[in-house]
C-alpha cells in the first residue's frame, strides 16, 4: 500500500495506516487462529514501485 511522495503525498495517509493498523489488529484478536493457508513463497505480489499488493490473500482459522 503506497500513498505517494513529494508534492503529491497523500493528506490522509498518516490516518489510512492507523486505521488500517487498527483493523488488523482488531481482526486477529477476534480470530486467533488466523492463519497463511499456503506457504509464504507462494503469495504473488502485483504492481509497481508506487503501488504494489497482493491480489488476494489466502487464510484460514
Amino acid at each position: 500500500m503506497t500513498f505517494g511522495l513529494g508534492i503529491h503525498y497523500c493528506l490522509g495517509a498518516r490516518l489510512a495506516r492507523v486505521e488500517l493498523e487498527l483493523a488488523l489488529a482488531v481482526t486477529l484478536r477476534r480470530l486467533p487462529g488466523l492463519r497463511l493457508a499456503v506457504p509464504v513463497g507462494e503469495l504473488r505480489s502485483e504492481g509497481g514501485h508506487l503501488i504494489r499488493g497482493l491480489p488476494e490473500l489466502p487464510v484460514a482459522w
